[in-house]
């Protein structure tokens, strides 16, 4: 079970983007406020992608076996709200394209040193890697 009690409040860190696996698209700063709301946990982030601003949200909260996140994005959903569900040891995803599907899914790991957001991304003839990097591991005051 996924618990941010102690990380809640403001952070920095840094955001990695991969368009392609291992290939690095872009790397820049990140702030990030955490608070514990609506049943779960709400992460708002600010940053951007080769300069182009960016904002986000992703609300994580558990029931039982099941998590499930709605996740909202300028970027990569360009505003459109997506949910995705998990169960057990399964972490939370979606699918998106009609003919050759690809899977988005999203983790998150929290130490006392900060905290790592990953979102994965897998499609036909690709294997599951890390599109997405936000390594948040600096309080702001």
């Amino acid at each position: 079970m996924l618990d941010l009690t102690d990380h809640r409040g403001a952070w920095t860190g840094m955001w990695r983007t991969y368009l392609e696996p291992g290939e690095l698209y872009d790397e820049s700063p990140l702030e990030a406020t955490i608070a514990v709301r609506e049943a779960g946990f709400v992460i708002e982030y600010r940053g951007s992608i080769q300069g182009q601003e960016v904002t986000g949200r992703i609300r994580w909260a558990e029931a039982g076996p099941a998590t499930t996140v709605d996740w909202v994005d300028s970027w990569h959903t360009r505003g459109v709200h997506e949910r995705l569900v998990g169960a057990g040891e399964a972490p939370p995803s979606y699918q998106y394209g009609d003919e050759d599907p690809w899977t988005w899914d999203i983790t998150i790991a929290a130490t006392d040193a900060g905290i790592t957001v990953t979102h994965h991304n897998t499609g036909p003839g690709v294997p599951r890697y890390a599109g997405v990097v936000m390594r948040l591991d600096a309080r702001r005051a």
